[in-house]
């Protein structure tokens, strides 16, 4: 699920490119169901209104003696100013929270959005990473689903670009990125070809790209340090369960746990925690051609260790605990369930680890802290999560892009 939609990043590239019309957004009201401590809140969609602050308040069960102080924080993060964010970049989120106030069930609402946000605990992530967050996400009002599922967006931008005589090349390894005299100079690919270009934009992660593509010794020890020390986000783990019948009309199940920070702090030891977090979008709700008719797809998705070495089966023996107190029998009555794990992740796309956004957005990560766009090297450049932008996930990478863009606009 996207956390912007039609008003986001994703939109922003289309209609720069004069393709804004070539997806269809999907949106619900109420956009999910989160279960907490036995209780259930309908989130509504335009949750900035105060009625609906109100009510997740008194889902989460705020006393009155603090219903006007943690009610201070939410039309804070929806009314600061852009340009005051950025005060907030290098403190973590639970410092600012424990600000306002001490209350465990405010503190688990927001420790775990702060997860879903960015596969990072709240007492690891920047708290203006998270206040420009969930400031556009609900104000914006759009969280929601594309049509034809998140591929579409990919389709649209590779049709978007060709129609500006782009060359779009598929099954083609880049090899190494070639560099001379501290310039760029092309690529070499897998079966032996080169690319000749003074120009080269890299979105396989900083540090594949510095570590592997162009490789160490065209690059000052200081930045190799400084790529290497760079860390990166918590990974997700996930389950996709086909069903012979519905059995939720929810578009959006979020669980989160009590005491989320203890379980959190588990996931940080490499150690599946008890109470899972779960974010379950229901994909042919969202979107019915997602799944035939009368049948029914959901993704059960958790935080997990990125490590890609780790033994993640008692992960997947945790994770389906977990569904089965939600939805008893579900794998009884399943047609067929996929797993994903961070190594299936670090396989498929190549990257030094299965972490499930990037680079962290971290107090020293994110900002005017996250790696510039621009490398050391003449003519190369990066985009992407790990790199110069705000956002969540995807959203993140085409911020990045629209930056870029910008930035090399004194290129040409």
């Amino acid at each position: 699920m996207f956390s912007r939609c039609g008003k986001g990043p994703h939109y922003q590239v289309l209609r720069e490119l004069n393709a804004e019309n070539s997806v269809d957004w999907i949106y619900n009201d109420p956009a999910a169901e989160i279960k907490y401590n036995n209780n259930k809140l309908q989130l509504p969609l335009f949750f900035s209104k105060p009625k609906n602050i109100r009510r997740v308040l008194n889902f989460l069960e705020v006393s009155s003696g603090e219903l006007d102080k943690v009610f201070k924080m939410f039309t804070t993060l929806l009314s600061i100013k852009e340009s005051e964010i950025k005060d907030f970049d290098r403190i973590d989120l639970k410092s600012w929270v424990s600000s306002y106030t001490d209350n465990l069930s405010v503190h688990d609402f927001l420790n775990s959005i702060c997860i879903l946000y960015f596969a990072l605990p709240y007492y690891r992530a920047s708290a203006g990473e998270f206040i420009y967050c969930f400031k556009n996400m609900f104000l914006d009002s759009s969280f929601g689903y594309v049509k034809g599922g998140s591929a579409s967006i990919s389709k649209a931008f590779v049709n978007a670009a060709c129609g500006y005589n782009a060359e779009i090349r598929t099954d083609v390894e880049v090899k190494k990125i070639l560099v001379e005299n501290d310039r760029v100079v092309g690529v070499e690919l897998v079966d032996g070809n080169t690319i000749e270009s003074n120009l080269v934009i890299s979105n396989s992660g900083i540090k594949e790209t510095v570590l592997y593509l162009v490789g160490e010794k065209h690059f000052s020890n200081e930045y190799v340090k400084y790529i290497k020390n760079l860390k990166e986000s918590l990974g997700y783990l996930s389950i996709k369960v086909a069903l012979k019948k519905p059995i939720t009309e929810k578009p959006c199940h979020v669980v989160m746990p009590l005491h989320s920070e203890e379980s959190f702090k588990e996931i940080d030891s490499e150690k599946p925690p008890k109470d899972m977090f779960l974010f379950i979008p229901v994909a042919s709700n969202l979107d019915p051609q997602m799944a035939p008719n009368g049948s029914q797809l959901l993704i059960f998705g958790t935080p997990c260790s990125e490590n890609p070495n780790i033994n993640y089966n008692p992960w997947i023996k945790r994770l389906k605990e977990n569904i089965c107190e939600l939805f008893p029998n579900i794998f009884d009555e399943a047609l067929w369930f996929d797993i994903t794990t961070p190594n299936d992740i670090a396989n498929w796309i190549g990257k030094v680890n299965g972490c499930a956004i990037g680079l962290a957005q971290s107090p020293n990560q994110s900002g005017d802290n996250r790696p510039e766009s621009a490398s050391p090297i003449e003519g190369l450049y990066y985009v992407g999560a790990d790199v110069r932008g705000r956002g969540i996930g995807t959203e993140l990478a085409s911020d990045s892009a629209l930056r870029l863009a910008e930035c090399l606009k004194s290129f040409f």
